[in-house]
């Protein structure tokens, strides 16, 4: 995003410092606002999923709604955050380019399983796939929360936390059950509309983790080119 300038007890300005220091605003910038994907997806579903079930699924029994909900919103984002924090410790350490993959990866499983979620009309298919869709996205919540913190300048921990808080609920826990009421209204369909926005929406953060992935990959050859010049210059 260049020409953007935030300054926080120091200037930070896209562009105007050495390029490993861009890459890493850029990381931020990106990692925030797939953060706010996320939570926009994860908000919508949790918000309206009991009356989807009632008013597309044709469930009508509010204990079986109870029971669907307590197994799709409640197990899978919990075991997710589990996987994603063992994998981060174990495969992808402290390599923020690796995560960043890994996230990347995670993004594009959980579009995948969104895709058909909305399409089904078999309430065990739209269980298991809703599962999954929050399974992968609860695994990206710990490893993009590390590399968002691990991105932000030093000395601006609390300024990159408070930003990050405020693109998450702007973009991702206010509108999400807003907009899911307004393209219900709109089209008059019971909610058909509005949660295939929220399911599909994910396609947006699976560009957003590319695109933190592109900038990093390129971070580290930037790092790489610096260390080999100094060695260089050394000689």
């Amino acid at each position: 995003v260049p020409g953007i300038a935030i300054h926080i007890g120091q200037t930070w300005v896209f562009g105007s410092a050495p390029n490993v220091v861009g890459h890493e605003q850029k990381i931020f910038v990106f990692g925030v606002l797939g953060l706010s994907v996320l939570i926009y997806v994860i908000s919508g579903v949790q918000y309206w999923f009991s009356d989807y079930m009632s008013s597309i699924l044709r469930v009508r029994d509010q204990k079986t709604r109870l029971f669907y909900f307590t197994l799709v919103c409640f197990t899978s984002p919990t075991l997710g955050v589990l996987l994603g924090s063992i994998t981060k410790n174990k495969v992808c350490e402290n390599d923020m380019t690796k995560s960043l993959i890994f996230c990347f990866i995670l993004s594009i499983l959980a579009f995948v399983f969104a895709v058909p979620s909305v399409l089904v009309s078999n309430v065990n298919a739209y269980i298991s796939l809703m599962w999954l869709v929050l399974f992968f996205g609860g695994a990206l919540v710990p490893v993009i929360t590390n590399i968002i913190v691990a991105a932000v300048p030093p000395g601006l921990d609390a300024s990159g936390n408070s930003i990050t808080n405020l693109v998450s609920n702007l973009g991702g826990y206010l509108p999400a059950p807003y907009v899911y009421g307004i393209l219900s209204d709109i089209n008059h369909d019971r909610g058909i509309i509005g949660m295939r926005f929220t399911m599909w929406y994910s396609f947006v953060g699976v560009v957003f983790y590319g695109c933190a992935m592109v900038a990093s990959i390129r971070k580290d050859k930037e790092e790489l080119t610096h260390i080999v010049e100094a060695s260089y210059n050394l000689k």
